[in-house]
């Protein structure tokens, strides 16, 4: 398979995709396994011969005009692959990759209006990253419209949708590498919070003094509504947490794991005013009617 740029990208991928699906109105045989084998192959120009004489035989064949239509896109045959996207799309609005190559083809055309619009509909069908948008060489036409810059925006949304949610935000203040002390002043260990997975999940690394480890996976539900910790330390205990941002501070209650009827713990993290972090646990034996403290902690952040 030949090495091409820009929008080819995309459609390349597309060739290993859709290369071994049956083209519509039934199973591949003779002239559509020549066909396939041709544009697996790259060699566009027999390949789009071949699915000319396809899709006149079968017009409602959606799949020989998109390939078609990637085919004359290689060659550089912008109108003729618009003309087959367009029957393609027509035949089947959500197929993957062809607004985005419609764009492409657009854009190489002069004709940005439409190109974006058509950007703006493949938002809805497929995965495109901001970096592909940037990067690619047949959509340079449309960079300096600030339509463009708005669909760059709709899709670091789409790929990155915790860094535009300011509830996944909420519990930024944890992150870093902080050393742990009790309010006494005694060192109880280090703790790092990195963001992981596009901001969507927080991940705790715990050491302790004494020599324990844990690990904790936070992460806001936009399901539920409500922030979430799993906690696994090095001696088996699992603890896991449901809760919600109040007045600047993380609030969390759970159980520990298979004791649904037990003991009721709350923690509470809450940024200080000198940058420092408050770590206070708390538990009920009673249902919540009176608390115990558990345990206070402060997080300075490490040198």
């Amino acid at each position: 398979m030949p090495i091409v740029r820009g929008c080819r990208n995309l459609l390349v991928a597309v060739v290993a995709i859709v290369a071994a699906a049956p083209l519509a109105g039934g199973p591949a045989a003779g002239p559509a396994e020549d066909a396939d084998a041709l544009f697996s192959a790259g060699n566009w120009a027999a390949a789009a011969t071949a699915y000319e004489s396809i899709a006149a035989k079968n017009p409602q064949a959606a799949m020989a005009w998109y390939r078609l239509g990637v085919s004359r896109h290689q060659m550089k045959q912008y109108d003729g692959a618009l003309e087959a996207y367009g029957k393609a799309v027509s035949l089947q609005p959500a197929m993957r990759g062809v607004h985005y190559n419609m764009a492409c083809a657009l854009a190489l055309r002069g004709r940005a209006d439409e190109a974006l619009a058509e950007l703006e509909k493949a938002l809805g069908t497929d995965f495109i990253t901001p970096e592909q948008l940037r990067k690619d060489d047949d959509l340079a036409s449309l960079r300096d419209r600030p339509e463009f810059a708005q669909v760059v925006d709709k899709a670091d949304q789409k790929v990155r949708p915790c860094e535009h949610d300011p509830r996944a935000r909420q519990f930024d203040f944890w992150v870093g590498d902080w050393e742990v002390y009790t309010p006494q002043g005694n060192r109880a260990g280090h703790n790092r919070i990195t963001r992981s997975d596009n901001g969507c999940t927080l991940v705790e690394e715990w050491a302790g003094a004494l020599g324990g480890t844990g690990r904790s996976l936070n992460f806001f539900d936009t399901q539920s509504g409500h922030w979430n910790q799993v906690w696994v330390d090095s001696t088996g205990g699992i603890l896991r947490y449901e809760g919600d941002f109040h007045d600047g501070a993380i609030v969390m209650v759970g159980h520990p794991a298979g004791r649904n009827n037990g003991p009721i713990i709350r923690t509470t993290w809450a940024p200080l005013p000198d940058g420092r972090v408050r770590h206070a646990s708390e538990i009920t034996q009673d249902g919540g009617t009176t608390w115990q403290p558990r345990f206070e902690l402060l997080y300075s952040k490490a040198e």
